[in-house]
């Protein structure tokens, strides 16, 4: 499993590979440290529209908009329609937070070596989506 970045936008004018694999191992790790430093998790960018988790889940869509509705009646969070976007300030707030923390305590997480390897490729992407004036959201690849 791995996160990535997902810009509003099928053609971007710079890379936008990124591993992910380490922010995604230890999400219940980093999840803790953004929390007490303040800033969202990265899982609070996560983003799915309803056709594609529908696809996912192989469910028509139809069958996705009734799961989703009984989701949010149970007081769920389930897929919109169209995927949410944030902005990349947002997103490199947590980025630099948790490579700030890292960096000054890296005896805190498993891997650190590698987990600050994909918070630059994070950091590198979300400035350059910035600089674009493009949205973004997180997306997981199992």
């Amino acid at each position: 499993m791995a996160f990535y970045i997902v810009l509003n936008t099928e053609t971007p004018s710079f890379e936008t590979y990124v591993d992910g694999k380490m922010l995604s191992r230890y999400s219940d790790d980093l999840s803790k440290i953004a929390i007490e430093a303040g800033v969202k998790p990265f899982l609070d960018f996560f983003s799915m529209p309803l056709e594609e988790a529908a696809s996912e889940m192989d469910l028509s869509f139809d069958e996705a908009e009734d799961w989703a509705e009984e989701a949010r009646a149970q007081g769920g969070n389930p897929p919109s329609v169209e995927a949410e976007w944030f902005s990349p300030a947002e997103g490199l707030r947590t980025a630099r937070t948790l490579q700030k923390h890292i960096t000054a305590n890296a005896d805190t997480v498993p891997n650190a070596e590698g987990i600050l390897f994909d918070l630059q490729q994070f950091t590198q992407i979300l400035s350059e989506a910035e600089a674009s004036d493009l949205k973004w959201h997180l997306a997981v690849d199992y």
